[in-house]
């Protein structure tokens, strides 16, 4: 995913969330306390899709 170019929006925009979903799962995988809320935020599709994916017709 984080290799992918988003349909609308920025390049810079769609690398922050992918490396914030990123980031969140490595804070799982290692048992961080704060790894579930980092990922529950990140994980927010409407967020990304709302700036990067263009509306189907």
């Amino acid at each position: 995913m984080a290799g992918a170019k988003p349909e609308k929006g920025t390049p810079a925009s769609w690398k922050e969330k992918c490396d914030a979903l990123i980031a969140a799962v490595k804070e799982v995988q290692s048992k961080s306390p704060k790894g579930v809320s980092d990922y529950k935020k990140a994980v927010n599709c409407k967020a990304c899709h709302e700036v990067h994916r263009e509306k189907k017709k």
